[in-house]
């Protein structure tokens, strides 16, 4: 069998004592838009607010929350950020270790799935 054969999973094991919120790709755009849209003279918070504790298939756990975005170079300037997957970093910055498919995917030393633990 090939490689488009193989099914992967990734078990995330989340705390229960840790909050959750869920942010759709439209979420995320309305935060990557935001920040263009100030780096381009717009005034914005850059910041969405859900109340989606409701929601039948993904209910945030908390009643309310803001998520507000931050450029990089504002946020990390007393630490590098952290680890990142691999993949994600070659499809978004190009670069990265050239791994296999399959180790592509699986998370390096001290990074959790779906992020580093410092939260990146």
């Amino acid at each position: 069998m090939g490689d488009d054969n193989i099914t992967r999973i990734i078990v995330i094991a989340i705390d229960p004592e840790t909050e959750q919120i869920y942010l759709t790709r439209r979420n995320l755009l309305a935060l990557l838009s935001k920040l263009d849209r100030t780096k381009e003279g717009d005034t914005s918070t850059c910041t969405i607010i859900k109340y989606d504790n409701k929601h039948p298939k993904y209910p945030q756990t908390m009643d309310a929350i803001s998520v507000t975005a931050v450029e990089d170079e504002d946020y990390y300037t007393d630490r590098s950020p952290g680890a990142m997957f691999p993949a994600d970093e070659k499809r978004i910055y190009g670069i990265g270790n050239e791994r296999s498919n399959e180790a592509s995917d699986q998370p390096r030393s001290g990074e959790v799935a779906g992020g580093s633990p410092e939260g990146s």
